[in-house]
């Protein structure tokens, strides 16, 4: 009988060494398009490979337009591109097109538009929807095209019924064939941690400050999420070193402390002075963003994403800002935040109107993401390598598992703030 089990087990070990387990899912990306970690460059060149043959095809004005289909979607599962056409989409002389002809494998024009509305009709609708939120000013709703949907999606929470049905009442009234969709989602759980868990910590060594971590108020009653780090000029001609997040943390003239996110089951460290948000930058225009002093002392910002839940790549290199705004849905768009950590998802929409209790913003990228309160601020980048990413823009915030972006291109030009980049 023993010689059995050493035949199993040396037969196991045998099989190991042979075929090694490479289905390990460590990675972000890797859980979002469900394959093993050593198949995410292979997948990120796919990808690629579809924004290009997206964006030829759009390039083709003259048939491909918003009046003659309904957008288009990247699946980078199935290894293909989802034009959805209308009745006026000239279907088989854009296939024919020399510039098409090349990448004809990639496309797919079999899946006709649930409603049959055009670009131009489910931007009308949008900006209509769009006009009625700003009459009734209603809470936390997000107004969004779908373009899988054929229609307007309205997110919003049940919580808010009594607050928001003017709003929603409205909109029924005035779309009816087909009805506006609306999503609701479950309200989160925005409990903090407790004040005692962690106290201000002051000392000679240096604690390094990544885009993702947390930053507080001093009782912690307040959880926010690092942007990026910057650079700005200051009145006098001076250098000035600032974090970039959302202006929806702002809390008047109060401290804020570095509170930063451990590997998982590991004790949270002690919170870290770090300065004052600029008021100046808070809540003046429909763009989200708010920037933190950082004073001198024991902090030291760099131009790293935190990603500890990845034994790998614990730090993300920013290697550059996306110079190209992503026109392209469905491709994947990632955050790190203090909640919920590190976490990929799918571009929905390319652009929303989000109302908080206060104020109206507007939203580049609507991401399909968990997310939480306490990540808002956090960078929202898309992945070049495993290693290295392209900054989009800061988490503004969340309808449940609807992640909304404010775009990094827009906050650098009403700011003022140059992205620091590793390169």
């Amino acid at each position: 009988m023993r010689n059995i089990y050493f035949l199993i087990i040396f037969n196991f070990i045998f099989i190991l060494q042979k075929y090694p387990i490479t289905n390990a899912q460590h990675e972000p990306l890797a859980r979002l398009w469900n394959i093993p970690d050593d198949q995410i460059s292979n997948f990120l060149a796919r990808e690629n490979q579809l924004k290009d043959a997206d964006r030829i095809v759009k390039q083709q004005i003259q048939y491909i337009n918003d009046n003659t289909y309904a957008g288009s979607y990247i699946r980078t599962i199935d290894n293909n591109v989802v034009f959805y056409t209308t009745y006026a989409t000239a279907v088989n002389t854009i296939l024919n097109l020399p510039a098409v002809i090349p990448i004809m494998d990639l496309l797919r024009f079999d899946v006709r538009a649930q409603n049959n509305f055009n670009l131009a009709g489910l931007k009308a609708r949008r900006d209509r929807v769009y006009e009625l939120a700003l009459e009734h000013n209603p809470v936390f709703v997000t107004i969004f095209l779908d373009i899988e949907l054929n229609n307007v999606v309205v997110s919003l929470y049940h919580e808010y019924d009594d607050e928001n049905r003017p709003f929603t009442d409205d909109v029924n009234q005035q779309f009816n064939n087909p009805p506006i969709v609306f999503e609701y989602k479950d309200l989160p759980d925005n409990e903090q941690l407790n004040a005692n868990v962690s106290a201000i910590k002051r000392r000679d060594l240096q604690i390094t400050m990544l885009a993702g971590d947390g930053f507080c108020n001093l009782d912690q009653s307040l959880t926010c999420s690092l942007g990026y780090f910057g650079i700005r000029q200051t009145a006098a001609g001076a250098q000035e070193r600032v974090f970039v997040t959302s202006g929806r943390c702002y809390r008047y003239e109060i401290d804020y402390h570095l509170k930063p996110w451990s590997p998982l089951g590991v004790q949270p460290p002690h919170i870290y002075h770090i300065g004052r948000m600029d008021s100046s930058s808070i809540r003046h225009s429909v763009i989200d963003y708010g920037v933190l002093r950082i004073e001198e002392g024991e902090n030291r910002p760099t131009p790293f994403i935190k990603n500890l839940d990845s034994p790998s790549h614990p730090m993300l290199q920013i290697w550059n800002r996306n110079l190209n705004r992503d026109i392209h849905v469905g491709i994947h768009l990632c955050k790190s935040g203090y909640h919920t950590r590190v976490t990929c998802g799918y571009q929905r929409s390319l652009q929303a109107f989000f109302t908080d209790q206060t104020d109206p913003y507007i939203i580049a990228h609507v991401i399909n993401i968990e997310n939480n309160w306490q990540d808002v601020g956090g960078p929202v980048f898309q992945f070049r390598t495993l290693s290295t990413v392209n900054l989009v823009g800061i988490l503004t915030g969340g309808i449940g598992n609807i992640g909304l972006t404010t775009d990094l291109n827009e906050i650098t030009r009403s700011s003022g703030v140059t992205l620091v980049r590793v390169n």
